[in-house]
């Protein structure tokens, strides 16, 4: 038997693309919630009146799309949870297909590949999109997610209810990678299938600037870092060690070692590890913090590592330099040209 669905929608002046968004969900799920976060040109108007199994909760004043999503889904009723954006086009048999697919034990997030269109609903090339196209095969979603960024499409995913909930949802107050966060935990504890047929339109237009880049230096740039910083931190803190000797074992980490040291150790290692200079200044912040104990050379050596291997971590981790040096080569190369 398969199980209800509900539908959820995170909305904000949105009235231009908001009616193709309902109508193409609304067909396909028991109940469809929109949340209108504080809109101003009638977007919550416009919603009320396209299908009776629509309610619209309006947020008295911008919570931002995290809070919505969360009073979406703690609004509804139904187990099964399919996410959309508000000025994205559900595809006929999205629905049936991921609640078939999350009725299968051990799956914790389905979604599919998008379905790229431009704001009057043109077919746009797949590159425009190719975040969503970048895991190779032989690589776990775990893997990709946390050494690599996010590769999973908001609006073509679904997901339990209950699983949304427990983990505490998309985190407040994170406003370009709140997603990326919840798929680590959702990574952690299931299987993440993403279907090759794509379930979405999913849209690029002008006013959708929280899904384009916006200049390598732009003050969106620099905050999605810092929400990166934060979230594979957070993750990795609070994981098991299975999920660590996971991580580990995909770095060449042996995991005997690994289970031997302690947690802080632990999660030291693994981002020392890691491609990204940032997380890699987490874990030499720790290694800092190890070294300085009294009992600090033991620990490294325990680890490993030795004092010396400090200061290679720190040229490693060393972003400021890395994005200078990436700076002066861009303005050579332009006057070069």
């Amino acid at each position: 038997m398969t199980p209800r669905t509900a539908g959820v929608i995170a909305t904000r002046d949105q009235r231009e693309y908001i009616g193709a968004a309902v109508e193409s969900l609304a067909p396909q799920v028991d109940e469809l919630i929109v949340v209108d976060d504080a809109s101003s040109d009638g977007t919550a108007e416009l919603v009320e009146g396209l299908s009776s199994n629509v309610t619209v909760l309006r947020n008295s004043r911008r919570l931002g799309v995290s809070l919505s999503f969360t009073r979406a889904i703690e609004a509804a009723t139904a187990e099964i949870i399919v996410i959309s954006g508000g000025d994205d086009v559900s595809l006929p048999g999205r629905v049936r297909a991921q609640a078939q697919a999350l009725v299968t034990d051990g799956v914790s997030l389905v979604s599919s590949l998008p379905q790229v269109i431009d704001a009057s609903g043109r077919l746009l090339p797949t590159e425009v999109a190719g975040e969503f196209h970048a895991k190779p095969p032989h690589v776990s979603a775990l893997e990709f997610l946390y050494f690599t960024g996010n590769f999973i499409c908001a609006p073509a995913a679904a997901l339990r209810r209950s699983d949304y909930l427990r983990f505490g949802g998309f985190p407040p107050n994170i406003d370009q990678l709140q997603d990326h966060a919840l798929w680590l935990e959702l990574a952690a504890v299931g299987e993440v299938v993403v279907a090759e047929t794509p379930g979405v339109n999913y849209r690029k237009h002008s006013a959708n600037l929280s899904r384009e880049s916006v200049g390598l230096d732009s003050r969106r740039a620099r905050r999605r870092s810092a929400e990166r910083d934060w979230l594979l931190d957070a993750f990795l803190v609070r994981s098991t060690f299975a999920v660590r000797a996971q991580l580990a074992a995909t770095r060449g980490i042996d995991v005997n070692l690994l289970e031997s040291l302690a947690d802080l150790e632990q999660v030291a290692l693994i981002q020392i590890n890691h491609p990204d200079p940032l997380v890699v200044r987490r874990g030499l912040a720790r290694l800092f913090e190890i070294g300085v104990r009294a009992d600090g050379d033991a620990r490294l050596t325990a680890m490993g590592l030795t004092a010396d291997d400090l200061e290679a971590f720190a040229v490693a981790a060393d972003h400021e330099n890395v994005t200078a040096v990436t700076r002066a080569l861009g303005l050579a190369s332009g006057t070069r040209g």
